[in-house]
């Protein structure tokens, strides 16, 4: 992160500028290594979290992508004779990834910026 010294206005604001980092430093994966324990326990209060209100509750993020990975299975590949390309794995083994991927779309994802977010707090404060 940098601030430009001159601005284009004379009683101006500088400007910031914001440059990402390059390669696997910014996944922060030592972080997410060292704070394991606390991405599962995030990501499994979010699992809970999203299906607290649903009738089978947790257990309909497993339901759910069976079921669509059944009925894409029979229209797809028996009915209409669509298969899974030049990938090699069984139909129903292709499209239960995609549907398990579509039934919990950012669970993990918001674990891990809790997980990183934690981590960047901590270092900046100097606690552990």
């Amino acid at each position: 992160m940098t601030t430009g010294a001159e601005s284009s206005q004379p009683g101006s604001s500088p400007i910031l500028v914001i440059e990402s980092s390059r390669g696997w430093a910014r996944l922060g994966i030592r972080e997410i290594w060292r704070y394991r324990e606390l991405l599962y326990f995030l990501t499994w209060r979010n699992i809970l979290i999203r299906y607290k209100q649903a009738v089978l509750g947790v257990l309909w993020a497993v339901l759910n992508p069976f079921i669509t990975m059944v009925v894409f299975t029979v229209v797809f590949n028996r009915l209409l004779g669509v298969g899974s390309g030049s990938y090699g794995v069984p139909y129903a083994v292709f499209t239960f990834t995609g549907a398990a991927k579509s039934a919990v779309p950012d669970t993990v994802e918001v674990a891990v910026a809790e997980v990183v977010e934690s981590a960047e707090g901590s270092e900046a404060t100097g606690t552990e």
